[in-house]
């Protein structure tokens, strides 16, 4: 998993992690947002809609890990 700051010139803070999912690679972002509030943001396509869609119980799992590996990085 990697794990990289997102540019400095944005509003909302952002960390971006890769998580390997199988095969691929899949970044997923984590913005801090105001009031010690959080998002995990998955990949979007063309449209604005989910590029990746997981079922539930492993969505759970990367967004844990997503946190937890970017709060790393604001350490």
């Amino acid at each position: 998993m990697g794990v990289r700051l997102g540019p400095e010139d944005r509003r909302t803070p952002l960390v971006l992690v890769d998580v390997r999912l199988g095969p691929a690679i899949v970044t997923f972002g984590f913005a801090r947002l105001r009031r010690g509030r959080w998002e995990v943001r998955c990949p979007a396509d063309a449209y604005g809609a989910a590029a990746v869609r997981l079922p539930p119980r492993l969505r759970v799992r990367v967004v844990e890990m997503v946190r937890v590996a970017a709060e790393n990085a604001w350490r």
